[in-house]
């Protein structure tokens, strides 16, 4: 189970990157 949750925040914090990151790219 930790595992799986470690997974599953990882993904998570790389959607709010990638999220971040179109943002960025929006703007220029």
């Amino acid at each position: 189970l930790a595992v799986a949750e470690a997974v599953v925040g990882a993904g998570a914090t790389a959607l709010l990157l990638l999220a971040a990151i179109g943002k960025t790219r929006r703007h220029e």
